[in-house]
């Protein structure tokens, strides 16, 4: 638990912050919950989370270039540190990647363990529960001419929907209404790349869901959207009515 010596009066607006990251450590903090207006009773899901991941790495090191290296999501917690690679150009770096898929073949044929550039698997799911607890952002891509120079990919807006959803080991779009078109919702979590097949935002859209594939390594499903984003179980596309399945990566920062 934690306690503030301001009080805060009810109906008031708050907003926890980081001071001051650790000292002398890798490890960065996110703040979970930080912001919402004062209920009659204490607030009580504001949660600290701290781990070393690409993006720590690079924030105490930005001279760091993107290769594989050592993090430890949970910190203290019971994760072994492990390998990962991470992207430290790409919009400002500090990317770990999460799951790689080789078209044709989707997340379910990939081997669950360390994830390598071009070679298809996912972390485990408490894994990346872990990496997203210490994460503010998705980012998911299909590998252009170079590998940090992407032209087809996807960003979610920081602290919105998707971080919170691989937060609990969930798709990106778990539990978004369900809708499409110009003003939807689930649209608004997102960034596009503004180039084909991720230039129009229909990818998004969606009318149905299934609780067969909610979980990770599943990552999006655009249910009865035919130009839809597709990444789970065997599937691995940026438009379904293309007829061609699409090689991506996933990271968090």
């Amino acid at each position: 638990s934690y306690s503030f010596k301001m009080p805060v009066d009810n109906g008031s607006p708050y907003d926890v912050v980081i001071v001051k990251q650790p000292s002398g450590s890798k490890q960065l903090c996110v703040v979970h919950n930080a912001s919402g207006t004062m209920p009659k009773a204490d607030v009580k899901n504001v949660d600290v989370y701290c781990g070393v991941s690409c993006n720590s790495l690079k924030t105490t090191n930005p001279e760091l270039q993107t290769g594989t290296y050592e993090i430890d999501p949970d910190g203290v917690g019971p994760i072994t540190p492990f390998s990962a690679w991470c992207d430290m150009a790409w919009a400002g770096g500090g990317w770990t990647l999460a799951q790689v898929t080789v078209a044709p073949n989707g997340p379910s044929q990939g081997q669950q363990g360390l994830v390598t550039i071009g070679k298809p698997g996912y972390l485990a799911p408490n894994v990346v529960v872990a990496l997203a607890n210490v994460s503010t952002q998705i980012h998911v891509r299909s590998p252009g001419k170079l590998p940090t120079n992407p032209t087809a990919w996807v960003s979610s807006t920081a602290n919105t929907v998707p971080i919170k959803n691989l937060r609990r080991g969930k798709i990106l779009n778990y539990e978004v209404p369900f809708g499409g078109g110009a003003g939807y919702i689930g649209r608004s979590y997102w960034i596009i790349s503004g180039a084909a097949p991720t230039a129009d935002a229909v990818l998004f859209d969606y009318s149905c869901a299934s609780t067969k594939i909610e979980n990770w390594p599943n990552v999006y499903w655009a249910c009865g959207n035919e130009k839809g984003w597709q990444l789970y179980d065997s599937t691995t596309s940026w438009n379904e009515s293309l007829k061609t399945e699409h090689s991506m990566e996933v990271y968090a920062k």
